[in-house]
């Protein structure tokens, strides 16, 4: 058995114990709900050993499984061997699934916990439902493990952010044209924390998350006044946060979202529920009417304007110059020097960065060779990966 895997969960285990828990579910999550999440809410990751993207970790006092869909089947299997935790192979909903593995292996009227920030609001009841079903219930937990197990946790990335001065569309028009959605649907206030949706609609990039121009962030836009940007301020450059101010965005404390929520006295939020974790929605007050829409943010980002089509047509031209010349180049040099599947990759990136506008991967190269073919999301390990020779 992998000794550092089962000492990690039986750390969780000790947790459980400690407040009152039969078990416990650890998503793929961030409090942003980020579909790839930086290494610092990568608990899922330290606590299985499974590298995916995808996935949740089930612990009880007696049993651990991983939950996962088929992109990471072969995989899973692979990383999970000698740990003590099985695959449990994802095709229902992970509610559901989550829900039928907790029954085969609790008593009736257990209780099983989840960190309230990396569960939305609408899946968080949804689990509290498809868990009653099964005659057990479901705990929001504030003080989570990963603040007290996780040894020598990496710290959240936080990474200077910058002008995205390449939009047609500036950060003024696009609040203005949110700002009349949020009037028409009655709302007083839009709240957000999907990473990708403030960074289209502030005109604003990082690199907080791998392979993601987002940045760790909440806004709060109101029909009419200044929005105001939840932000580690420190990464935010002089003369942006000038810019940010004359287009009527205020910058406030990163974690100061929730208190600033709970001092609204009156007036209708337009809050996603399946966007924004169950914790950050506890903090409306109760005179506070929540509208639960999906964000418009997402629809007005979808609706690219002529100018933004064009620029989408170069950056695929751009990239696939790129392909081009790492084609010529590898049927010129292949059997001609050592290439392996991480070299392979490195060289594409060369190419690619090598073109003007380039800012960063939209995900890492899946360079696989062989039998490494055959898994859907795979990276070679640091040594390299396998070689490229032979016929593959």
């Amino acid at each position: 058995m992998n000794s550092s895997i089962s000492s990690r969960v039986s750390a969780l285990r000790v947790f459980l114990k400690d407040h009152g828990l039969n078990g416990w579910i650890v998503p793929t999550a961030d409090p942003h709900l980020s579909e790839y999440v930086d290494e610092h809410y990568a608990f899922r990751k330290w606590l299985s050993g499974f590298t995916g993207s995808a996935g949740s970790l089930l612990v009880t006092q007696d049993a651990a499984a991983l939950v996962t869909d088929s992109r990471y089947w072969v995989q899973a299997e692979q990383q999970l061997e000698g740990s003590g935790i099985e695959l449990v192979k994802l095709n229902q909903g992970y509610a559901a699934e989550s829900a039928d593995w907790f029954a085969a292996h609790l008593m009736a009227n257990d209780c099983v916990g989840i960190n309230s920030e990396l569960i939305s609001g609408k899946d968080a009841k949804n689990y509290a439902r498809v868990f009653a079903e099964k005659h057990l219930h479901l705990s929001l937990v504030r003080q989570t493990p990963e603040e007290t197990i996780w040894e020598e946790r990496p710290e959240r990335a936080e990474k200077p952010i910058f002008d995205h001065t390449v939009s047609p569309r500036n950060r003024e028009q696009k609040l203005t044209a949110l700002r009349e959605v949020l009037k028409k649907e009655g709302a007083d206030y839009l709240l957000t924390s999907k990473l990708d949706d403030i960074a289209w609609i502030f005109n604003l990039r990082g690199s907080d998350v791998p392979d993601n121009p987002v940045f760790y962030a909440y806004a709060l836009i109101p029909s009419k006044g200044t929005a105001t940007l939840f932000i580690n301020e420190e990464k935010v450059p002089a003369n942006l946060r000038e810019l940010l101010f004359r287009d009527g965005v205020a910058l406030a404390p990163y974690h100061c979202v929730g208190k600033t929520l709970a001092s609204l006295s009156s007036g209708t939020v337009l809050a996603d529920p399946e966007e924004i974790n169950a914790y950050l929605l506890s903090h409306l007050p109760e005179q506070i009417t929540q509208l639960e829409l999906p964000n418009p943010i997402e629809r007005m980002k979808a609706l690219k304007t002529p100018e933004e089509i064009n620029l989408i047509s170069d950056a695929m031209i751009k990239d696939g110059v790129a392909l081009v010349r790492f084609f010529a180049w590898l049927d010129r040099n292949l059997g001609k020097e050592e290439m392996t599947e991480q070299s392979l990759a490195d060289k594409l990136l060369f190419f690619r960065k090598s073109l003007p506008g380039y800012i960063s991967l939209s995900f890492e190269t899946i360079s696989a060779f062989g039998s490494n073919a055959a898994l859907p999301h795979y990276q070679p390990d640091k040594s390299g990966g396998a070689p490229i020779k032979g016929n593959g």
